[in-house]
């Protein structure tokens, strides 16, 4: 007796496993994890700003955008170090 979005988890970690599967050869490790965990901060910000999931909201500021976009910037930074040619 559990709200239908709950069971998404199983849903969401076997497509989490396959894209990283697919993504890992191509990518390099680095760079498919790093990617995940700019995207999960990405999502966290979303929840904390519009208190999805009943969570306290916590409005973006400039500090914890500032902090996403160095992220992204690692990520590109880290992709382009990681090609052989």
């Amino acid at each position: 007796h559990v709200p239908k979005w709950n069971l998404l988890g199983g849903l969401l970690g076997a497509v989490f496993v396959t894209i990283m599967i697919v993504t890992v050869p191509k990518t390099g490790a680095a760079t498919a994890i790093f990617a995940a965990i700019a995207g999960q901060m990405i999502a966290s910000l979303l929840i904390d700003h519009f208190g999805w999931f009943g969570v306290p909201k916590i409005p973006l500021n400039i500090n914890r955008m500032l902090g996403v976009v160095l992220m992204i910037l690692a990520l590109f930074f880290i992709h382009r170090g990681s090609k052989w040619t």
